[in-house]
């Protein structure tokens, strides 16, 4: 087993994706999900409204 348990996350990955798909998630860019508007950044990457 890798150091970190994540020895078969690769190969599970695109079943747990497609279940995912099929229960209605979507995969968006992290990019989406940040605020850009009334907030800030902190020093820890934590968003604070303005």
């Amino acid at each position: 087993m890798a150091p970190n348990g994540a020895k078969f996350t690769a190969q599970a990955l695109d079943t747990l994706i497609a279940t995912l798909k099929n229960e209605g998630y979507t995969f968006v860019p992290i990019s989406e999900l940040i605020y850009k508007e009334g907030y800030h950044m902190n020093h820890e990457g934590r968003q604070i409204k303005n």
